[in-house]
């Protein structure tokens, strides 16, 4: 049988932890967790960092690529961005959407793509404004995924009712669209 060892418990959550991540150079964790908060660990010592506040309900998080940068969806909508090392709020995205049910920096780190019912909301995290939102065409169920291409301009999204849609970064424009069943991608335009 295959022995296991706890190396550390992590506590201090009053509610789900829904999401758990790993910073860009693997020094930091943050716990993200349906009682509102998220905690930001050290990695070396497993030491409690921070406690960031001001979401409802966490529903994902996701780190920067190239720095100690924290953003966290919330059920209400909302999208906050702290700076995890300082542990203050750099900025509170608000308006793309009724809930923020997943999310994701560019791999460059100069956008940010958030999913909701029926919405994708393309930000730019630097002052907090809405570049894009596709909203037409969608299906009216929680956005679950986002993959977006390190090259290409485009995103992936994957819907609760099994279809995925193609969107462009850069302009207002659904590409494509899969649904469970089909066996090829409906190309748009």
């Amino acid at each position: 049988p295959l022995q296991v060892e706890v190396v550390a418990e992590l506590s201090g959550h009053t509610d789900t932890v829904e999401h758990v991540k790993f910073s860009f150079d693997g020094k930091l964790l943050a716990t993200g967790g349906l009682d509102g908060t998220v905690r930001v660990w050290k990695v070396e010592d497993t030491s409690l960092l921070h406690v960031l506040e001001g979401p409802t309900e966490v529903t994902w998080i996701d780190w920067h690529p190239k720095g100690d940068v924290l953003i966290a969806g919330s059920a209400d909508g909302t999208v906050w961005m702290w700076n995890a090392l300082l542990g203050q709020c750099m900025q509170v995205f608000s308006g793309g959407c009724p809930t923020s049910t997943c999310g994701l920096f560019s791999p460059d780190g100069k956008l940010l793509v958030t999913g909701g019912v029926g919405n994708i909301t393309v930000w730019n995290p630097k002052d907090g404004t809405a570049s894009i939102t596709y909203t037409g065409n969608l299906p009216e169920v929680d956005a679950l995924s986002i993959a977006i291409h390190p090259v290409m301009s485009a995103a992936l999204v994957g819907f609760a009712d099994g279809r995925v849609v193609v969107v462009h970064l850069g302009y207002h424009q659904i590409l494509a669209t899969h649904s469970t069943g089909e066996h090829a991608i409906e190309w748009v335009g």
